[in-house]
């Protein structure tokens, strides 16, 4: 199957769902982000997602996690205590 025959069964996938603004990399994206906040619970590290991602390089792996501004509080707030 080609990478482009891929993004078209998402693509299609979407609209079915009226899932405007949604894509292949939606979905790459949110697994990045979820395994990534999840990974240290399994013992593992960022190398692993990124090993997981199929990347060569972690730089890549990085670009996929979306930032949550409400973590960043919180991690702010633990330091401080």
């Amino acid at each position: 199957m080609s990478a482009q025959a891929i993004v078209n069964f998402f693509y299609l996938l979407y609209k079915g769902l009226k899932m405007d603004g949604c894509s292949s990399h939606s979905s790459r994206r949110t697994f990045i982000t979820q395994a990534t906040k999840m990974i240290s619970q399994a013992g593992g590290t960022i190398n692993d997602v990124r090993q997981l991602a199929g990347h060569s390089s972690l730089a890549t792996t990085q670009r996929y996690i979306e930032y949550n501004t409400e973590a960043h509080k919180k991690i702010i707030e633990m330091i401080r205590t």
